[in-house]
């Protein structure tokens, strides 16, 4: 354990002060400029914090959202914001509850163990009191009393006054439940009236006389406090006092208001949603070879972290305890920790089994799977299918789509937490493991059918899957898994861009990870570039392409040739029709300048390849571009797009020559940018 820790923490409004002001925005891309705008105010908010909380549910978004935007972009200034702002959490990762491996810590998920810390209940018995506090030594309310005088409160509508008397210590005090050797923190907002006689906040064990921790409250305006301490032994009387810090000054007024007294723990969800960002990060790098140079030894660090650290720290901690289970031979699950009390609320979704909710292990699950597809660690991959096979058996058929729980046995999963589990089903069904095309049919469904309000000019989704609730929502904005399944199908990438098209501003980490999925998807960019998603279908096909001419076994996925990630396009020709694979081109601006950039080779037969985009409606070729290199190249071309939005227009990928049978070229990372766009 470690000495007591002290920390002032800003308001957020003067936090907010000090960011640079935003840049003017012109790459020509409505998505790529809100979310510049966003990150431009708001993307040092939180990665210099300790608070797990901070870090797991909003810069852990923002580094994911910096590595989508790379992937769209190629502009390596993501990565390296990422790896800075990566060193520096990592960097201050500690040992606070002294198990041996580093992390993170939050209190503001777990029991405030202060009675009406904000004091907006009256005691019962004292009308002058806020329940559950009591006057020491003094009785009388002109020394420490219950108010809802204008200034006296920072929240809510009622705080406390204590006014030093010049001849002894006047306190409001309360013993506290605790939990035995411990990290607890004590948080408050306070102010004076600018009196030497300053305040305090104390933690005391009164059964040993010793002082736990201190808290100075000394400026004339609303601060957030906050201190650290170790809880005693089981049995002691473990009190909290507010007061002065120098009694021996009369009229010295102090004011408190949302005190808090709570156990700082490692969660399991906020361990996952930010090695997410790490396991992300290192996949990126480990699967670009272009990226060795310069990002390769961050990977490995950032993988050794993990591996060392967050992994086992769920299963083999000696202050949290062995949270993984495995009831049956397919199926496992994390559940909250035996020893200690983590949640809050718990006693609202926690069943009888202590199973956490599916979105705070798949948040872990999803960091496991990329861990096994870099090292090969069989135990990760066992972990990862035994969640999801838990998760599938208790999902429910309704209509045509899937409804199931927040967690096991609880309420209907909302559309916000459902991210999580959707991103877990996407990740195993590219996987080739546990859901299959059917399922991730249901789950577009669950999206399009049941929540959906079925209107692209005021789109509005339910914030429940079962879609019993949409009257009662208005826009639903965290959508960027949901937006994932446009894989399967146009319309949710339709339904999320057509809510964030109106609004001037995003205002989250998570909206902003939804901008950058939204930016994955639009199909004026071409979708499934890399070609690392399948079809629900057809496991040989990329998702969103389509064979002209050709079986499963003349135009495919293909995991030997590829430029980069996990996949790329192999076309086989046939020695007479034209095999191709295929995307239909849309959302384009009619008459702009656009340039298709890819990465290809062709075999050494002569047959070459060829990129073609084809104006079906008016029976034109708009641009061919056909190539013969035999080593994997980038290469790109310029071509206008027709004058009517409204035409056909689709790009062919296939040979130079199409009359040499058994011919292949390979493609990969093949994208349309309008001139002027930044990606």
């Amino acid at each position: 354990m470690q000495a007591t820790i002290v920390k002032v923490v800003l308001v957020w409004g003067l936090v907010l002060m000090q960011m640079p002001a935003t840049s003017a925005n012109a790459s020509g891309n409505i998505w790529y400029d809100k979310f510049e705008a966003y990150e431009a105010l708001n993307g040092n908010n939180w990665y210099t914090m300790t608070n797990a909380n901070a870090l797991g549910w909003s810069e852990a978004y923002l580094l994911q959202s910096y590595l989508n935007v790379y992937e769209s972009s190629e502009q390596t200034q993501w990565l390296d914001k990422f790896v800075l702002h990566v060193d520096t959490i990592i960097g201050n990762a500690s040992d606070l509850d002294g198990d041996g491996y580093l992390g993170w810590e939050n209190y503001a998920a777990s029991p405030a163990r202060v009675v009406d810390g904000d004091f907006e209940t009256v005691h019962p018995a004292d009308s002058t009191l806020p329940r559950n506090w009591a006057r020491s030594p003094d009785t009388s309310a002109a020394n420490a009393i219950r108010t809802n005088a204008s200034g006296s409160y920072k929240t809510g509508s009622w705080g406390v006054r204590i006014t030093s008397n010049g001849t002894v210590f006047q306190s409001l005090r309360q013993s506290i439940p605790y939990e035995p050797n411990v990290i607890y923190t004590m948080r408050l907002n306070a102010k004076t009236n600018g009196s030497a006689a300053q305040g305090k906040a104390n933690i005391y064990d009164h059964t040993t006389s010793a002082l736990l921790a201190t808290i100075i409250v000394n400026d004339t305006q609303w601060k957030e406090y906050e201190v650290s301490f170790v809880t005693p032994p089981v049995g002691h009387d473990v009190r909290i006092y507010l007061t002065h810090n120098n009694y021996t000054v009369s009229g010295g007024e102090v004011y408190f208001d949302d005190v808090k007294v709570s156990g700082r723990y490692p969660y399991i969800g906020l361990d996952g949603n930010l090695g997410l960002a790490f396991s992300k990060f290192i996949k990126l790098v480990y699967g670009s070879p272009d990226l060795h140079s310069a990002y390769l030894t961050k990977a490995n660090n950032y993988l050794a972290f993990l591996e060392n650290n967050i992994v086992p720290r769920w299963q083999y901690s000696s202050y949290i305890g062995n949270a993984w289970m495995t009831p049956t031979s397919t199926t496992g699950y994390y559940i909250k920790p035996t020893n200690l009390l983590t949640f809050s609320n718990e006693s609202t979704w926690i069943n009888a089994e202590g199973i956490l909710p599916y979105n705070h292990f798949f948040m872990f699950s999803l960091m496991l799977n990329d861990l096994y597809d870099v090292t090969g660690n069989i135990a990760y991959k066992d972990k990862v299918d035994r969640m999801n096979t838990f998760f599938k058996n208790n999902l429910q058929v309704q209509s045509t789509g899937y409804k199931w729980r927040y967690v096991y046995g609880g309420q209907v999963e909302d559309v916000g937490h459902g991210n999580l589990d959707i991103y877990s089903a996407l990740q195993l069904f590219n996987a080739g493991r546990i859901f299959n095309g059917n399922d991730m049919i249901r789950f577009k469904n669950t999206l399009v059918d049941n929540m959906w309000n079925q209107s692209l000019t005021n789109p509005k989704v339910g914030i429940v899957v079962d879609g019993s609730n949409n009257a009662n929502t208005t826009k639903t904005l965290n959508l960027n898994a949901w937006t994932n399944l446009s894989q399967f199908d146009p319309l949710p990438w339709k339904i999320a861009a057509e809510q964030y098209r109106g609004i001037s501003a995003i205002s989250s980490p998570g909206h902003m990870l939804t901008l950058t999925e939204i930016m994955k998807w639009d199909p004026e960019k071409l979708v499934n570039r890399g070609f690392e998603l399948k079809s629900a279908l057809d496991g040989t096909l990329p998702a969103r392409w389509e064979r002209h001419n050709a079986t499963a076994a003349q135009a495919y996925l293909d995991s030997v040739n590829k430029k980069s990630g996990s996949y790329g396009a192999t076309i086989v020709a046939g020695g007479s029709t034209q095999q191709t694979l295929y995307q239909r081109w849309t959302d384009f601006t009619p008459n702009a300048s656009y340039t298709l950039i890819f990465d290809a080779k062709a075999d050494a037969s002569g047959a070459g390849g060829k990129i073609t985009v084809n104006n079906r409606t008016t029976g034109t070729i708009i641009a061919s571009y056909p190539f013969y290199n035999t080593e994997w190249q980038s290469m790109s071309f310029t071509f206008t797009a027709p004058a009517n939005a409204g035409d056909m227009v689709n790009i062919y990928l296939g040979h130079s020559l199409s009359t040499i049978a058994n011919a292949q070229v390979h493609y990969d990372n093949v994208k349309i940018r309008r001139t002027g766009d930044t990606w």
